[in-house]
């Protein structure tokens, strides 16, 4: 994949709220949004639990 890809890529996951980015002098870190991902796991679960109802 080229810089630009992922770039893109991950753009798009800071916008859905997935993934936070920090600066530190010529360095940017993403993390994982873990609220975020518990809620969609929660989610998630829930559907599955009213598909066996």
């Amino acid at each position: 994949m080229t810089g630009a890809t992922i770039s893109y890529h991950l753009s798009i996951l800071k916008k859905a709220d997935l993934v936070v980015e920090s600066k530190e002098k010529n360095f940017v870190y993403y993390e994982l949004n873990t609220s975020v991902v518990e809620e969609v796991m929660l989610w998630l679960s829930e559907l599955s639990d009213k598909k066996e109802d």
